[in-house]
């Protein structure tokens, strides 16, 4: 009864919604993949071989798959992977991966009935892994009328988002009870699953992806790339990562000006979270003076010492030239970005007060000395003026950094147990 309300309510408010989708194509959004969006996804034509279908819905959750995804490659050879997006900047970084970890990409089809249930005919899937929050009330009962097992996997669920799910309990309530299994990244978020209506005996604590993923890090060859970037041969590296609006962009260029001062052959790699953003982070460093490149024009043919970084996939790289990271999303309440990435290399992490989205891993890192919360520019300003002083500091951090992934890794590997269980079972 609740799935039927659910699907009047979306047939009334489907013209709503074209419109919605028809002002994002405008804006220049949401032009991948319309076909996939009607439930056109790609077919599978190998019956013989399982198939399990990931989907994360952006940059983040496509990163926080990749760990588990490299489990499943290697104790499940034969199966193929196919991983379903819903932003373009999520398609594009898993298109990264195809031919990896990952066979197909593609985007997710619209939560109506028809959409869904035509995808699932096209898709014919053994398992279907949802990663973090993505709780798409037709997708799941879909699946489950036709006895593919269900999976929430790196579940978390938000301070924002938690009171919205309260509101709309009853048809939380219904769809989790449909899911065969979900991994939490800590107790609370496990407790607050059973809270919004999951059943308590299919919810399990397994960590955090994210973990294992910074445990994974590529090596890089830190010359080679500063080349490449086109950083002057000295000075250190101040990376900032994931910047999401104007205010805190303003922030970021008003501290960094300030530090040159004391700091003046600082560089700076700035990478906003979407690359919408670019002209306005060139902008803030404009004003302040600075001659910013653009790291889509490919390397400078003069040294440049800022670079905004407006490509894909880049980031986590960068962090190995860097001496100290500030984390964006986090000095307006937007809930942050991933520090992990940063520590992976042994960066000492700087951010806002608003890591609502990483609290557990904000928690651990402010109680191990990793990270620094500040407020506003000149706090921010003071605080990498003693970390980029301070060599004693940073080589701790760096210590401690590793110490603290490896005693929390091992998500990835526990999550496929409880998959391969659950695909075993098929309950």
């Amino acid at each position: 009864m609740i799935l039927a309300i659910y699907n009047v309510l979306l047939l009334v408010a489907s013209p709503i919604l074209l419109v919605w989708l028809l002002m994002r194509l405008g804006a220049g959004k949401g032009r991948i993949g319309w076909s996939a969006r009607l439930g056109f996804l790609p077919k599978n034509t190998d019956t013989t071989r399982p198939l399990i279908w990931i989907h994360a819905v952006s940059v983040g959750e496509v990163i926080a798959a990749q760990p588990l995804l490299q489990v499943i490659r290697k104790e499940m050879p034969q199966a193929r992977l196919m991983m379903t997006c819903i932003t373009d900047t999520g398609f594009e970084t898993a298109q990264a991966h195809v031919g990896k970890s990952i066979d197909v990409v593609t985007q997710l089809s619209i939560d109506l009935l028809p959409c869904v249930a035509l995808a699932m005919s096209r898709v014919k899937p053994d398992a279907l892994v949802c990663m973090e929050t993505e709780i798409w009330p037709n997708l799941i009962a879909c699946a489950r009328r036709r006895g593919i097992p269900v999976m929430i996997a790196n579940g978390r669920i938000s301070d924002k988002s938690y009171p919205k799910y309260m509101k709309a309990r009853l048809l939380i309530a219904d769809t989790l009870r449909r899911v065969s299994c979900i991994c939490t990244q800590s107790s609370g978020d496990a407790e607050r699953f059973k809270a919004i209506g999951a059943v308590a005996d299919r919810v399990v604590v397994t960590g955090n992806t994210k973990f294992d993923g910074a445990a994974g890090i590529p090596d890089v060859d830190r010359v080679q790339y500063r080349n490449q970037l086109g950083l002057p041969d000295t000075g250190a590296v101040l990376v900032i990562g994931s910047t999401r609006a104007a205010e805190e962009e303003l922030i970021v260029a008003d501290a960094y000006a300030q530090l040159l001062i004391q700091h003046p052959d600082l560089c700076l790699v700035w990478a906003p979270r979407h690359l919408e953003r670019k002209a306005d982070v060139v902008t803030a460093l404009t004003d302040k003076g600075c001659t910013p490149w653009l790291r889509s024009d490919g390397t400078p043919s003069q040294p440049a010492q800022q670079i905004v970084l407006d490509t894909f996939g880049e980031l986590a790289k960068v962090y190995a030239l860097g001496e100290v990271a500030v984390i964006g999303g986090s000095f307006v309440p937007l809930g942050g970005q991933n520090l992990l990435q940063a520590l992976a290399y042994g960066l000492p992490v700087v951010h806002g007060p608003y890591m609502q989205n990483f609290r557990d891993i904000s928690a651990i890192c402010m109680e191990r000395g990793l990270s620094f919360v500040v407020k506003d520019a000149h706090e921010l300003a003071d605080t990498l003026h003693n970390i980029l002083s301070g060599g004693a500091l940073r080589e701790r951090v760096r210590v401690t950094a590793q110490k603290v992934i490896a005693e929390n890794s091992g998500a990835s590997q526990r999550m496929y147990d409880a998959l391969h269980a659950m695909m075993s079972t098929n309950r």
